[in-house]
């Protein structure tokens, strides 16, 4: 397996680069089997790159554009995904991938009615609300949320199941609801422990601890 040094990786991501501007200098990235482990990557543009069977231990892929990317069979354990675009990646074979199981797990654990999913939030325990909110039953929330699965914390209305909150926080606890047709604005990270984010929400009641 060829170890790509730094100046060497940056050539190559230059000119995809150039290639994905369908400029005549440029090449697209061919990275098949290469020890990329440790590599900073952040940010980087490897849209349609081939990483077939590359070794991305603990590489730093924050932020990086891996849309379409060929991905089959690469290492990507200890990687940092956080912000990079897998879109159609080809992740097949793919290692180190978070366990997308977590995801679903959390809605099995909520009670479901004839609206949606019932949540739980407190208001001020991490930060302070915006002003726009009106704390008091039956209001209904609105933010702006970060539907990147990669990032555990981030911009939303972060709610969670009632065992985290009671667990994890300190103040009033509220009863909320995610309306079905308000669950397209939410994300559920790969990698949670109860805790998600939506940009809509109602308040149903307080409840007890």
């Amino acid at each position: 397996m060829e170890k790509i040094s730094a100046e060497k990786l940056k050539e190559i991501i230059e000119s995809h680069g150039r290639w994905l501007r369908n400029e005549p200098s440029g090449k697209r990235a061919d990275l098949r089997s290469a020890d990329l482990s440790g590599a900073n990557l952040n940010g980087a543009n490897l849209s349609g790159a081939d990483l077939s069977g590359a070794y991305l231990r603990n590489a730093d892929l924050s932020g990086a554009d891996l849309s379409g990317a060929y991905l089959r069979n690469a290492d990507l354990s200890g990687a940092n995904l956080s912000g990079a675009d897998l879109r159609n990646a080809d992740l097949n074979g793919a290692k180190g991938i978070p366990d997308t199981s977590k995801q679903f797990n959390i809605l099995e654990k909520l009670e479901r009615t004839v609206e949606g999913y019932v949540c739980y939030k407190t208001f001020g325990d991490h930060r302070n609300s915006p002003e726009s909110w009106v704390i008091e039953e039956n209001s209904i929330l609105n933010e702006f949320c970060d539907m990147n699965i990669f990032q555990t914390c981030s911009h939303g209305i972060n709610v969670a199941t009632l065992d985290w909150v009671k667990t994890n926080t300190r103040k009033q606890i509220w009863k909320c609801l995610i309306k079905f047709e308000w669950l397209v604005g939410a994300c559920v990270p790969l990698e949670n422990d109860g805790k998600f984010r939506t940009s809509r929400v109602q308040l149903i009641c307080k409840v007890d601890r």
